[in-house]
């Protein structure tokens, strides 16, 4: 790192290593209106109970971090359309989710290629489902989908190892990466 980022980033405020994570610190406003929008579209998708699931939802947001506030939000959206989700409440429930994703957007390093990147997975592990839910039975959609979003949580997990240094480039365990705690010493 030059001495010119090193400054800039002194400048800069604290915040988690991970983008996902509920921050420790005061919230910008983009953070803000991403709550306000998951809960004024979970309200017009659920109504009452939707504004209290977005409410709810933010809250587990705010402790817990994304992914566990999209597995939430998720849940909330299947409970609330017990006879199945029509395609405008499914666009409403998902304009929330992904206004979640997007807030942490304003202090990410690089703001338009972390927007690019998010939408253009969402939008397109979005359309592949959607597609397979058309084509085929819904039991094999959601086999597939599952084995489509397993493959790429390993292929995350390999990534971040190889950045961190834990993997050669062959795959093996890189014996020269130091410790990460004190009692791992092999």
């Amino acid at each position: 790192m030059s001495p010119d980022q090193r400054r800039v980033n002194a400048d800069a405020p604290e915040r988690s290593e991970s983008l996902l994570l509920a921050p420790d610190d005061g919230r910008p406003w983009g953070e803000w209106l991403a709550c306000v929008i998951l809960v004024v579209t979970f309200a017009l998708a659920g109504g009452y109970a939707g504004g209290l699931a977005g409410v709810v939802t933010v809250g587990i947001w705010f402790a817990l971090g994304t992914p566990y506030a999209l597995a939430a939000g998720v849940v909330f959206a299947v409970a609330l359309t017990p006879d199945g989700i029509a395609g405008l409440s499914a666009l409403l429930f998902g304009t929330g989710l992904l206004a979640l994703l997007l807030a942490p957007m304003g202090t990410a390093p690089a703001p338009g290629a972390y927007a690019v990147s998010v939408l253009a997975v969402t939008l397109s592990l979005g359309g592949f489902t959607w597609l397979l839910v058309l084509t085929v039975p819904v039991w094999l959609a959601a086999a597939v989908a599952v084995g489509t979003l397993a493959l790429l949580a390993y292929g995350l997990a390999r990534y971040h190892l190889l950045q961190l240094g834990l993997l050669d480039e062959d795959g093996r365990r890189n014996r020269e990466a130091p410790p990460q705690s004190d009692t791992d010493h092999s």
